[in-house]
C-alpha cells in the first residue's frame, strides 16, 4: 500500500512540477513571478525536511497529538495545534514526509480556508491544476508555489470552494 501511494505521488507531482516549469517559463516571459513569503519562514520550513522525527519532537516539545495525516491518513501526524502544523511520517520512518496545516498556520495571511482568488492575490499568480487524489476518479484542483527546497500545495475538492488541504513538501 506504501509503495502504491508512493508511486500515486510521484505522478501527480511530476504531473504538477511539469506544469509547474511552464507556467514559470511564461510567468518569466510576463514579467509576473510570485511573490516569496519572509525568507526566515521559508528557512524554518525547509530545515523540518533535514530534521528526523525526534529533532522535530524534541524543538517543540509533548504538546502534539498523533493523528492520521496525508494521503489515505497513512502517516503518523504530529499535530502542533498552536502551530498549525501536523509533521507527518510513515509509521516506523524517521524522515519527515510532509507538513499539513491547519487554518492556524497562513502564509501572507493565506491557507487552509481561503479560496484560490484569494491566495493567488497575496501570494502571486500560479496555475490551478485539475489532477486526482488516490483515485481518477476523485477529482480535486491544486495550486502549488516553489520556494526554497520545499513546494507549497494548496488543495480543493471544488474550483470554487476554499482550500481544503494545505500541505508542504520536499521538492523531489
Amino acid at each position: 500500500m506504501k509503495k502504491a501511494f508512493a508511486s500515486a505521488l510521484a505522478i501527480v507531482l511530476v504531473f504538477a512540477l511539469t506544469v509547474f516549469a511552464a507556467q514559470a517559463e511564461m510567468e518569466t516571459v510576463s514579467g509576473a513571478t510570485p511573490q516569496v513569503p519572509d525568507e526566515a519562514l521559508i528557512q524554518q520550513i525547509d530545515s523540518y525536511f533535514t530534521m528526523t522525527k525526534n529533532e522535530i519532537l524534541a524543538k517543540h516539545g509533548p504538546g502534539y497529538v498523533v493523528e492520521p495525516t496525508g494521503p489515505e491518513g497513512i502517516c503518523d501526524g504530529y499535530f502542533y495545534e498552536d502551530l498549525g502544523m501536523a509533521f507527518a511520517f510513515y509509521p516506523d520512518e524517521d524522515t519527515l514526509e510532509l507538513i499539513a496545516c491547519d487554518e492556524n498556520f497562513t502564509i501572507r495571511g493565506v491557507g487552509v480556508g481561503s479560496l484560490f482568488w484569494e491566495i493567488m492575490e497575496s501570494l502571486g499568480h500560479t496555475e490551478i491544476i485539475e489532477t486526482w487524489m488516490e483515485h481518477p476518479d476523485f477529482v480535486v484542483y491544486l495550486m502549488e508555489y516553489h520556494w526554497g527546497d520545499s513546494v507549497y500545495s494548496f488543495i480543493s475538492f471544488d474550483l470554487n470552494e476554499p482550500v481544503h488541504l494545505f500541505w508542504i513538501y520536499q521538492r523531489p
